[in-house]
């Protein structure tokens, strides 16, 4: 998820198969997890950063809504998990 009009980092656009219109990413695990959805054959389409509805006080959007083959809907948000192991 992020702020609407979010400005921190370059957008990458491009023509991606299933998605539907320019596929802007905002860093490299959603560039990538754009490349998998549009190879993987239960997906129908998808959108990339669609603005949530309903929110009160600032203005977001989920990284990927998603229509699969058999007309259900995923929304996916993507992110780095930064991990401590044990010493």
């Amino acid at each position: 998820m992020r702020k609407k009009n979010y400005k921190g980092a370059k957008v990458s656009k491009r023509v991606v198969a299933k998605c539907e219109g320019v596929c802007r990413t905002y860093d490299a695990i959603q560039y990538a997890y754009a490349n998998l959805l549009s190879e993987a054959e239960e997906v129908k389409s998808f959108q990339v950063n669609v603005l949530l509805q309903g929110l009160e006080e600032g203005a977001y959007t989920s990284d990927f809504v998603i229509t699969k083959a058999d007309g259900n809907l995923m929304v996916r948000a993507v992110s780095y998990t930064h991990l401590t192991l044990p010493t």
